[in-house]
Parts: C-alpha cells; sequence; structure tokens
C-alpha cells in the first residue's frame, strides 16, 4: 500500500469507526503515515 492509499484508508477510518468519533486530533493523516515506522508486523 503505498502513502496515498494508506492516508486514505487511515482518514475513512477516523472517520467511521465509532472508536475514534470523539477524539480530536491536531494533527493530520498525512502527518501520521509519514512518520510510521517502516516495519509492518502483518507482513512478517
Amino acid at each position: 500500500m503505498n502513502l496515498t492509499d494508506q492516508v486514505t484508508a487511515l482518514r475513512k477510518d477516523w472517520a467511521e469507526n465509532p472508536r475514534w468519533k470523539h477524539v480530536e486530533r491536531p494533527y493530520s493523516a498525512e502527518e501520521v503515515v509519514k512518520l510510521r515506522g517502516s516495519f509492518n508486523p502483518s507482513a512478517h
């Protein structure tokens, strides 16, 4: 999944998942994706 797809998926999750309903973020989905590490545990 490329960066654009990751940002889109994260935005969708934040918008649709009730878990995040009342969470306020001072940062964007782009910032979160850019600062993530490169290790993907689901790929191992």
